[in-house]
């Protein structure tokens, strides 16, 4: 079965809490599929963040993708939705991202690097501050494509650093 990955991010605009969320969909060698971007509202940063990781495995769930690693660089959202009820079980959005884990798929999620992450770090960024619709690209941005080159070279360079390290 083929693995698909799903790289979210966020963004705080500012000390009003004005804040946007972005993410890529790619094939698990890093062949870009498809990406999003949200304008949130006023919320925190983590919120934010949540809404990335949900708006992602959403859109990948409507996909008929079954095989998904969603990779975030903040580490807070994803032991929230792994197991910190403290605030993850008041906070709605955990709920529905839980919820996910109850469909007939296999969705896992780990935290990377945030230099890992620089293409939907400008997604992210880049979002209009008065839709709040979920927007999807089927066709990748313009600026999106040099990020792509340069997490695909960074992965390229691990994986032959790897090679090298254990041979």
């Amino acid at each position: 079965m083929r693995c698909f990955k799903i790289n979210t991010d966020r963004s705080c605009k500012g000390s009003n809490g004005r804040t946007s969320c972005g993410g890529v969909i790619r094939v698990h060698l890093g062949e870009w599929m498809r990406d999003f971007s949200k304008f949130v509202g006023c919320c925190s940063s983590l919120e934010a963040e949540l809404w990335s990781v949900y708006s992602g495995i959403f859109m990948a769930w409507n996909m008929s993708l079954r095989n998904v690693i969603v990779e975030s660089d903040c580490v807070e959202a994803i032991k929230l939705i792994h197991h910190d009820d403290r605030l993850g079980g008041s906070l709605a959005i955990v709920r529905y991202i839980r919820e996910f884990y109850k469909k007939d798929w296999c969705l896992s999620f780990i935290c990377i690097n945030r230099n890992n992450n620089r293409v939907v770090d400008a997604l992210a960024t880049t979002v209009s501050t008065t839709d709040l619709r979920l927007l999807e690209f089927e066709e990748p941005q313009e600026f999106v494509l040099t990020f792509l080159q340069e997490d695909l070279d960074l992965l390229l360079f691990q994986i032959n650093f790897d090679l090298m390290y254990f041979c």
